[in-house]
């Protein structure tokens, strides 16, 4: 039987390869055409129970819900009946045949969190492939986003769910199976999800969708974990993966790095294995700090799908007293300051500079601009490149190799690193990610025009050492917002942060 199986889905993959410019044999609805579809077709044929069809109804995640029960063909049937966490259906579901009565079982600390997707979710267990049980996210997405209607189907009463899209899916009121009947059938009834009810002091139990009668709408609800309900399957892409931008890297003490969570469940807990880091989860990041020279291990734990993954710090000190100098992996080798001039922390702004100038002042403007005789006809030539020379106020302020940025050690930082729009304890900015993995923050600093501070928080202005060399009254900077990151030319007068280099 296993050979002529085997050689059954082999002739269907064949024909559905030869044939798929024609005709369409993506049997179950989850947008490629694999082994799946060959399965569901060759259950078909030795009429045996096959998987669902999988229904994109639209949804924000991109979830797409089976169009009916494990254990139905089809989606008025009722299905199958498990106990939370079994994959095997019974003759009967009392309370003390549960797992052996799992009040007592070792299994118990295994169903602390989400089963879906695991070997305790009989959805993927009996279904296979991207198929698993949904879970308390899954259920909240259904019933917010789909409209609701209490229907009937070949004289099976149900609820049918319409997504945004239009698509729907309709689940029966198959009741619930308690003891050795199932009562409240084509009255209401639960489906069960893959999340635990740990909100429960009481005997084990977990959440479900709660299918009521005519009176009340399906509501998010919890069962006892022995009684036998239905379960709707539901597929996503990427499910069950954990994955980070960075797993190894090396920092400055007192440097401040954001890692990204490319892949996970959006449910993480973080760890450190000494106290030279600290750590903590900003949106879809993990924010590192330096404290102390040393190596430290991180752990980030996706708590929903219960997987792990490490970043290994090496924390070293540059020996630089003003500040730290951040490699960023660039190709010149350039290491750029961690923070302004004037500022002691990555999101502080610090102080405001006319270029070429090394002094704050209260008032920026031709008049007060001491590189200019009151006008921007009457500027004073200070050089195609003031970088490193007595008009640097990084340099001045800093000595040793410190110095302001030129233009095109500008752009190699915006073509070689990779740039995004953050908030940095409340502060928004930039933030940029060099090849090797670390990163600098720049935030939205405005600029200094006569007395008044403007588009602070909404756009960030840097100068760089290089001048306009076609109008004497311009130089260059760094502009930074939400929508723009790049050089553009400003008047010399006004008043910009710096953000330091050295060699």
């Amino acid at each position: 039987m296993k050979k002529l199986l085997t050689l059954t889905i082999f002739l269907c993959m064949g024909m559905m390869s030869v044939n798929a410019q024609t005709f369409h044999y993506d049997v179950n609805n989850d947008g490629d055409v694999n082994i799946n579809d060959a399965v569901l077709v060759v259950n078909q044929i030795l009429n045996a129970r096959p998987t669902g069809e999988a229904i994109d109804l639209g949804l924000p995640s991109g979830t797409k819900w089976a169009n009916c029960n494990v254990g139905a063909m089809k989606p008025e049937e009722h299905g199958d009946y498990y106990a939370w966490g079994e994959t095997e259906v019974k003759e009967s579901y009392p309370q003390d045949d549960y797992f052996n009565d799992w009040r007592i079982n070792s299994q118990i600390e295994e169903f602390s969190s989400c089963i879906s997707g695991t070997q305790y979710d009989v959805a993927h267990v009996k279904w296979g492939g991207n198929w698993r049980m949904p879970t308390e996210d899954d259920i909240d997405e259904l019933i917010m986003f789909c409209s609701k209607e209490r229907t009937v189907i070949n004289g099976v009463e149900g609820w049918s769910f319409t997504g945004p899209n239009g698509n729907s899916i309709f689940i029966p009121l198959s009741g619930q199976f308690i003891e050795s009947s199932v009562s409240y059938l084509e009255r209401g009834g639960y489906i069960w999800s893959g999340t635990p009810n740990t909100n429960s002091s009481s005997y084990s139990s977990a959440i479900t969708l709660h299918l009521g009668n005519s009176g009340f709408e399906p509501v998010k609800s919890y069962r006892l974990g022995y009684i036998g309900l239905p379960v709707r399957p539901v597929m996503s892409d990427y499910w069950n993966e954990f994955s980070l931008s960075i797993n190894s890297l090396k920092m400055s003490v007192g440097g401040t790095i954001v890692v990204d969570i490319e892949k996970g469940s959006g449910h993480y807990s973080v760890s450190v294995s000494s106290d030279a880091a600290s750590v903590f989860i900003q949106d879809k990041s993990i924010v590192l700090k330096a404290n102390a020279i040393g190596s430290v291990e991180v752990i980030v734990t996706d708590e929903k799908f219960r997987k792990e993954q490490k970043i290994n710090m090496t924390i070293i000190d540059f020996g630089l007293s003003t500040a730290n100098a951040i490699d960023l992996g660039l190709s010149s080798g350039l290491k750029w300051a961690s923070c302004n001039l004037g500022a002691t922390k990555p999101e502080e702004f610090g102080d405001y500079y006319a270029w070429g100038e090394t002094e704050k002042k209260e008032s920026y403007d031709w008049s007060t601009y001491i590189h200019c005789d009151g006008t921007a006809k009457s500027c004073h030539d200070l050089g195609g490149d003031i970088s490193g020379t007595s008009y640097d106020v990084a340099h001045a302020k800093w000595g040793g190799t410190w110095r302001m940025p030129t233009n095109e050690e500008m752009k190699e930082l915006i073509d070689e690193c990779k740039h995004k729009w953050v908030q940095v304890n409340d502060v928004y900015g930039i933030r940029f990610t060099g090849p090797n993995g670390n990163s600098i923050f720049l935030p939205a600093t405005g600029y200094r025009n006569a007395a008044n501070l403007q588009s602070q928080d909404n756009q960030g202005c840097y100068w760089l050492g290089t001048s306009l060399s076609t109008y004497n009254f311009f130089a260059y900077s760094l502009k930074i917002s939400s929508e723009v990151v790049n050089t553009n030319s400003m008047y010399r007068y006004y008043g910009l942060c710096v953000r330091p280099v050295t060699e």
